[in-house]
């Protein structure tokens, strides 16, 4: 006859658990946290993102980060295309050159990723982001640049 788990526990310690749940957890794998990253030499990567003519600029990222989060990205990494980069440099002012890892960290992580971030920088985030078409991180600066400008006192005395 199967016990129940509570019929089990209520019939003293010493017999054990048959429940369906319980024999099921020795399969769950705990040793799957690796995180995917543009960071390092990523596996399985299958873009490159590059700057000009920059040889410094030539970074390894996934696809399926990049089309998660830009429609641009959607269109330019279609296979019928047959690319394997996009060039930044052409899209982008190199003004925003230097907030590029900043933009790889929130396709990859989220908003979280970006820490604080500097007065200067979040408008320049959201010209990258409306380039790659990319609303979740253009509405995000946006709701930046709203609440620092509530934030600050405009009235002259």
């Amino acid at each position: 006859r199967h016990l129940s788990s509570s019929t089990a526990k209520s019939q003293g310690p010493n017999l054990p658990d048959t429940s369906p749940m319980t024999s099921l957890k020795r399969f769950k794998d705990h040793h799957d946290d690796e995180k995917v990253s543009w960071r390092g030499a990523p596996r399985f990567a299958d873009w490159m993102l590059t700057w000009g003519d920059d040889m410094q600029t030539r970074i390894h990222v996934h696809r399926f980060a990049l089309v998660r989060s830009s429609r641009f990205f959607r269109g330019a990494t279609n296979e019928a295309f047959q690319g394997t980069s996009t060039d930044l440099g052409k899209l982008l002012p190199d003004i925003c050159r230097p907030l590029l890892e900043k933009l790889l960290d929130w396709i990859y992580e989220g908003a979280d990723a970006l820490g604080t971030l500097k007065d200067g920088e979040v408008p320049l985030l959201y010209h990258m982001a409306d380039v790659l078409q990319c609303p979740a991180l253009k509405n995000h600066m946006l709701d930046l640049i709203e609440k620092r400008a509530g934030a600050r006192d405009f009235t002259t005395d």
